[in-house]
């Protein structure tokens, strides 16, 4: 199944454009307070690090190891277990002196503005590569839905004026509602709803891919886990041969 060019667009900016009224209406308080302001909402912005490394990188690992590749959130689940000594202080100390950055938070250990500068221009060169990722990401997917393959796509192939309008529409939904409130203790409410509406969406979206894949396409679960254990040896390349 392919789509075209037009209709990727619709989509995207569809979707882009849900994104925008949920973050407006959790900020002009539309939304209840119960819901923007659960634990739950919270939890579910954390799901903003589940980008094309967490999606992307979680299927080519499960691809390459099986089950194995459960082991990739191990990190994440570890790090909430332990929230209660590594987060929760940390959480205080910025509530009480307003630390609303790493930077900040560093500056403020180490009393020397130079800490902060430093830390600011080494998450700037170290997360560069990553939005990079994202935006390469992006023009991939529209390419393959686009084109209906799941080649990869050659550079001169890719929708790069797609890619740099998702660029400009993320710079302004961060700009709305990303920087307005630069205080510790001031929460973006619109942000934050955003992101774990977003979080609802993406575990709707792999739920619903692993039901159509397992029971849609192979039956039922025993044919799937038979016909990966039957095609395993093929499915994962051979380290020796590259």
């Amino acid at each position: 199944m392919s789509f075209s060019l037009g209709q990727a667009l619709v989509a995207i900016v569809g979707y882009l454009t849900l994104l925008f009224g949920v973050a407006h209406a959790a900020e002009r308080g539309w939304i209840k307070n119960r819901i923007t302001e659960h634990p739950a909402t919270y939890i579910l912005s954390l799901g903003v690090f589940a980008g094309a490394m967490a999606t992307n990188g979680a299927i080519e690992l499960a691809h390459l190891e099986g089950y194995g590749a459960l082991t990739y959130f191990l990190g994440a689940i570890l790090a909430f277990l332990a929230s209660s000594v590594i987060l929760f202080p940390l959480l205080r100390l910025c509530r009480i002196y307003q630390l609303s950055s790493l930077a900040d938070l560093l500056t403020f250990r180490f009393r020397s503005q130079y800490v902060g500068a430093g830390i600011t221009i080494a998450m700037c060169l170290a997360l560069l590569p990553f939005f990079a990722l994202q935006i390469q990401a992006v023009a991939d997917s529209i390419h393959i839905i686009a084109s209906g393959t799941g080649l990869s796509p050659l550079a001169s192939e890719r929708h790069d004026s797609l890619a740099f309008l998702f660029c400009l529409i993320v710079i302004i939904f961060a700009i709305l509602f990303g920087t307005r409130n630069p205080l510790a203790q001031t929460r973006n409410t619109g942000l934050v709803t955003a992101i774990a509406f977003e979080s609802i969406m993406k575990l709707i979206a792999f739920s619903l891919a692993a039901v159509f894949i397992v029971w849609e396409v192979f039956g039922d679960y025993s044919s799937f886990e038979l016909w990966f254990q039957s095609n395993r040896t093929s499915l994962i390349p051979d380290p020796a041969n590259g």
